[in-house]
């Protein structure tokens, strides 16, 4: 099964093979960022898609807040990039954690509030995609 934290390398990998631009933000430098959030067995295609993107870094404050600050600016780079046509946020997940803030509900959130449109690509095989408009 994959794993849905390893869904945006994956998704980025499949831009570079189809020669479409990429620009990744960081929660930090990308040393910092590789060795704290980048499983050893994923490390090998985090460094081939860094290699050969766009590579944008942010600091901010606390951990919460630099996350927000990340997505933040992802949703600004989709809706720059996509204009004039809207942009499309998706969303691989099976919902909201309980028990610790959640930062791709945060994601899915605030895409929405900026009018994006979201698709919601479920980590378990069984489950349906879903559009929300």
């Amino acid at each position: 099964m994959l794993e849905g934290r390893r869904a945006d390398l994956i998704a980025i990998d499949l831009a570079m093979e189809l020669d479409i631009a990429r620009h990744i933000v960081l929660a930090g430098d990308v040393d910092d960022f590789r060795a704290r959030s980048v499983a050893p067995e994923w490390q090998w295609l985090f460094d081939r898609v860094v290699s050969s993107s766009a590579i944008e870094t942010v600091s901010a404050g606390s951990y919460d807040a630099l996350y927000r600050a990340v997505t933040r600016r992802l949703l600004e780079l989709a809706t720059v990039t996509a204009a004039p046509e809207p942009a499309l946020a998706l969303v691989v997940w099976d919902g909201p954690k309980a028990s610790t803030f959640d930062h791709t509900a945060d994601f899915a959130g605030l895409a929405g509030v900026s009018g994006m449109a979201i698709r919601h690509i479920p980590i378990r095989p069984a489950d349906a995609v879903t559009e929300y408009a």
